[in-house]
């Protein structure tokens, strides 16, 4: 799942530039890196679990990219911002109970992805969120695109 939302993030490389980017359930933070690393300004990876923000903050440390993207285990709901691409890298029931949280943090004209959906739920990820722009599935996982 991490693969078909770093594909995701290539297709955009283009709106990039300058862009702000928000990852939610960042793990590793490897999707946020990805970002940056294709020309994203700057980026904000959260979640709940704090030693995963640990390792994430030693992945942004060891690529030198830690003054561009800050981590920490506050919550979607507790966030303000909005972001040009919003990616959600989570299991289907969490993207469902995260829909209203989710959708305010995407800026206008911006991008939400979503993924580490099991093709199985993914009528339920849709149902939730709407028809999506694109799709792409890499054996039983699907990637969800909202956005321009």
């Amino acid at each position: 799942t991490t693969r078909l939302v770093a594909e995701a993030i290539a297709t955009h490389k283009k709106r990039l530039a300058g862009a702000t980017v928000l990852d939610v359930g960042t793990g590793s933070g490897i999707l946020a890196l990805v970002a940056l690393v294709l020309g994203a300004e700057s980026a904000v990876g959260i979640d709940t679990d704090a030693d995963a923000i640990g390792v994430a903050k030693a992945n942004a440390k060891r690529n030198a990219l830690s003054k561009r993207v800050r981590f920490s285990t506050t919550s979607v709901d507790e966030l303000e911002d909005r972001y040009d691409l919003v990616l959600a890298n989570i299991e289907a029931d969490v993207l469902i109970l995260l829909r209203d949280a989710l959708r305010p943090r995407v800026a206008r004209g911006g991008t939400l992805v979503l993924s580490g959906i099991l093709d199985s739920r993914e009528r339920d990820v849709v149902t939730a969120f709407g028809k999506p722009r694109a799709r792409a599935a890499m054996g039983e996982w699907v990637a969800l695109s909202y956005g321009p």
